[in-house]
């Protein structure tokens, strides 16, 4: 009887054990988030969990813990989506591409790929990424093919717009000896794909801005078409405003100079928190107009166009997705330019003209 009695008083404990074991083993309730441009949060503080079903050019789509219909937000307004539940190969990745291992964080991705076969968010985004990490490598022709299998692939992904203007750029500073016409049929492929999935809207303004562009590379005088490109943008595309400004700029260079450093001077006032590559761009330019205005003897005018050199590497080494990487490698080559003339004031500036040439040749 005692040793019944025992077992009896002993049964509650194992079972109520028993029990927390199950319960833990439970799967917790999906709980995605979903990082908005704007600065706030799905779900916010508060708010029931949420898992995010489907990533597509048109919207994220996501339902509400305890509810059936799904909600829609617009992938404009989407800045990121951190998942309950990622592959570890994947995390890995993002470390990596924290840490800028861009190499270390292309086989992460592949491999997450591979092992990643359940989640149906998982291929679209580590392609994206592959994609990026080749362009901050300065390797465009890789860039541009990954970003083609992505849009083969997955041909609605969320990152539609991005890789179609991944290709663009990726075309553009891939381009050999000048030759215009890979970078005019991308282009021509973005607006097509635009056409054909209904989605013109501000985006074409993008297909306009590397027209011009082009048409700017060749000398032509595109002053009052980017005035009016400029004008369409106004409070809708900041980013892409910038960029026409900057544009401007580069044109005006060698003919109005004066009007050019008034130009830079004010993209890099009125450009966003964000907006990485606009001031990139502009301290490149006014670093440029201060040389050109100065004498040999000028050290003042000199170190003053190398801070703004060195900011621009900055920029760049710090946002590597916003600012393109030849901005960097221009700003890179003319500080090494701006060591090398205040030579004659310091030797010690020789060493510091050695390693910033020498980090342009890395990266090229």
């Amino acid at each position: 009887m005692r040793s019944i009695a025992i077992s009896n008083w002993l049964a509650g404990p194992i079972l109520a054990s028993a029990l927390l074991s199950c319960a833990l083993c439970i799967p917790a309730a999906a709980q995605d988030t979903i990082l908005r441009k704007v600065g706030s949060v799905l779900p916010g503080p508060g708010d029931p969990p949420i898992q995010v079903v489907r990533e597509a050019c048109t919207g994220i789509e996501y339902r509400i813990e305890g509810r059936e219909a799904l909600l829609t937000i617009p992938v404009e307004a989407v800045a990121d989506i951190q998942y309950d539940r990622v592959p570890d190969a994947y995390r890995a990745g993002l470390q990596s591409l924290r840490e800028k291992q861009f190499d270390q964080a292309i086989d992460d991705f592949r491999e997450a790929i591979k092992r990643g076969k359940g989640y149906h968010w998982v291929e679209q985004n580590a392609l994206f990424r592959i994609g990026r990490c080749h362009a901050f490598m300065g390797m465009h022709q890789w860039s541009v093919r990954v970003y083609r299998t992505l849009l083969r692939r997955v041909p609605r992904t969320r990152f539609f717009f991005d890789a179609w203007l991944g290709i663009i750029q990726g075309s553009y500073h891939d381009r050999n000896s000048g030759d215009e016409n890979m970078v005019l049929a991308a282009i021509e492929g973005f607006e097509l794909a635009l056409k054909k999935n209904q989605l013109e809207g501000t985006w074409s303004l993008h297909a306009a801005y590397w027209r011009l562009r082009l048409r700017g590379d060749r000398g032509e005088d595109i002053t009052r078409e980017a005035g009016d490109l400029l004008a369409r943008t106004k409070g809708t595309c900041p980013r892409l405003a910038d960029r026409i400004r900057l544009l401007v700029g580069n044109t005006l260079f060698n003919k109005d100079p004066d009007r050019a450093e008034t130009n830079f001077r004010a993209v890099l006032r009125s450009a966003g928190k964000n907006s990485h590559g606009a001031k990139a761009g502009a301290c490149v330019g006014l670093g440029l107009c201060l040389l050109r205005s100065t004498g040999k003897d000028d050290a003042t005018s000199v170190r003053k166009a190398l801070l703004f050199f060195l900011r621009a590497v900055i920029l760049g080494d710090r946002y590597p997705h916003r600012v393109e990487i030849d901005v960097k490698k221009r700003a890179l080559f003319q500080a090494g330019r701006c060591f090398v003339r205040l030579l004659q004031e310091n030797r010690k500036y020789r060493q510091f003209a050695r390693d910033l040439i020498r980090e342009f040749i890395r990266i090229r």
